[in-house]
């Protein structure tokens, strides 16, 4: 999965500024934006989590592997 580029994530915390400006109060904007670093930053940290594992097991020769669905990334959710 690729990281979010600079230029993206201020395209979206501009697009969620819009909202804010159409009456959302700043106390709702901010718990607003800070839920969605926080729901990114624990789908990064899991997926990166999840890439390691995969791989040291691949290295242990071991077949088969934990699935996890691939909708519970936050770049799916987006889509």
């Amino acid at each position: 999965m690729a990281r979010l580029s600079l230029a993206k994530l201020e395209r979206h915390l501009y697009a969620a500024d819009v909202l804010r400006r159409e009456g959302m109060d700043a106390a709702t904007y901010k718990d607003f934006i800070f839920g969605l670093l926080f729901l990114k930053r624990c789908s990064d940290v899991f997926e990166a989590e999840r890439e390691k594992i995969i791989g040291r097991r691949i290295e242990q020769g071991v077949s088969g592997h934990v699935r996890v669905p691939e909708s519970i990334f936050v770049a799916e959710i987006q889509a």
